[in-house]
């Protein structure tokens, strides 16, 4: 949380992600972002085994990640006040609307990536909104 708030900081004084990061470095050292929890053996095996191309990127780039732009939103709004009374149907309703994503949306999101970063790439690691 400390190392959010930090980034949120520096993004509205204008300071520039790569600068952010190095910051970032510099004062928690290896705690930095803390990758693990996103690298975990399990899953990157399970991804080598898939042939599954990971592209890192810092894990609070929110503008940067499909989930956070694409897929949550596709999976809260429909769920959006509704009350379940246990773990299970949680589980079970996020699992229909990861069944409703087409291909076609699956696409449409890593195109959309794909512009977020180029862009970001132009504006020299400036957070990208749309």
């Amino acid at each position: 949380m400390e190392q959010r708030a930090a980034i949120k900081f520096r993004f509205r004084s204008g300071i520039t992600a790569i600068e952010t990061y190095r910051m970032m470095q510099k004062a928690y050292g290896h705690d930095c972002l803390s990758y693990a929890t996103h690298s975990s053996i399990i899953v990157t095996e399970f991804l080598a085994k898939k042939s599954v191309t990971v592209i890192n990127h810092p894990q609070y780039s929110p503008d940067l990640s499909p989930v956070d732009f694409f897929l949550f939103p596709k999976i809260k709004l429909p769920m959006k006040g509704t009350y379940y009374e246990e773990v299970n149907a949680i589980k079970q309703a996020v699992t229909e609307q990861l069944n409703r994503v087409t291909q076609e949306e699956f696409s449409k999101a890593f195109k959309a990536l794909y512009k977020r970063c180029t862009e970001c790439v132009a504006r020299g690691g400036m957070y990208v909104e749309n």
